[in-house]
């Protein structure tokens, strides 16, 4: 393509740091297409034995370890992995759910069904679900990035997946963002 590595590398950071993402998406392209991302020793064939790792092989390793990342050398993952999991088994997966049940489910009253659809409650999930506006869809996105709400679109869909993380204020604002501006 003609651009330097380094100069590649330094656009693509300040379109993050800048959270141009369109613009970090093409300068991926270009890290991509330049093949100026490097490739892990761990997706090579017989990585798992460290003591062998002098004998480098050309050959990727089979199935789906040629596309591995190589997150797996990153050894502190594993403890806060471990760390995770024995905080969901102390919250429980039932209380954790029924949580953030609560912090949606009252949410839903102040959404007009005959301008937004969504699931009905014997049918919707608490933690994942989808919103479609009937119309303004730019007009809501618009306002709910001005609130620094976080949410995903899936077609015209607003997917929501709140979390333990979430307060109740945090949903209702967002549900709130949706019924004034449809």
């Amino acid at each position: 393509s003609g651009y330097k590595k380094r100069d590649v590398y330094n656009v693509l950071y300040k379109s993050m740091d800048t959270k141009k993402v369109e613009n970090a998406c093409n300068w991926i392209t270009e890290c991509v297409c330049s093949n100026y991302i490097e490739e892990s020793w761990v997706n090579r064939k017989n990585s798992e034995d460290f003591s062998n790792l002098i004998n480098y092989e050309e050959e990727y390793g089979e199935l789906s370890k040629r596309y591995n990342m190589g997150q797996q050398s990153n050894f502190i993952t594993v403890s806060m992995l471990k760390e995770g999991i024995k905080q969901i088994n102390n919250w429980g997966v039932d209380n954790i759910y029924a949580y953030i049940k609560t912090i949606t489910s009252s949410n839903f009253n102040l959404l007009d069904k005959s301008k937004v659809w969504y699931e009905e409650e014997p049918y919707r999930a608490a933690h994942l679900f989808g919103l479609k506006p009937k119309k303004n869809l730019k007009n809501i996105l618009k306002n709910i990035r001005k609130k620094n709400i976080f949410i995903s679109l899936r077609g015209e869909t607003i997917r929501v997946s709140p979390s333990v993380y979430n307060k109740k204020e945090d949903v209702e604002k967002l549900f709130n963002c949706i019924s004034k501006n449809i």
